[in-house]
């Protein structure tokens, strides 16, 4: 059981489209902008390895919205 009710209601609202508001937009916007200097940080200071693609793949998945 969730905060959110019964677990049909967890999934429902999980795989549930929710677009986000004008004043989300420019949140995520700003977000977005933080992610892809750490990306450019990350892509520059480590080698290429299993962790350094990790990391990219656990950034793109931090800053996913839709």
């Amino acid at each position: 059981m969730s905060e959110m009710g019964d677990t049909s209601e967890l999934i429902e609202w999980l795989f549930t489209y929710h677009a986000p508001t004008p004043d989300q937009i420019e949140k995520l916007k700003a977000v977005r902008q933080a992610a892809k200097a750490l990306a450019v940080a990350i892509d520059a200071s480590c080698p290429p390895s299993a962790d350094r693609t990790a990391a990219m793949r656990d950034l793109q998945t931090a800053v996913a919205r839709d």
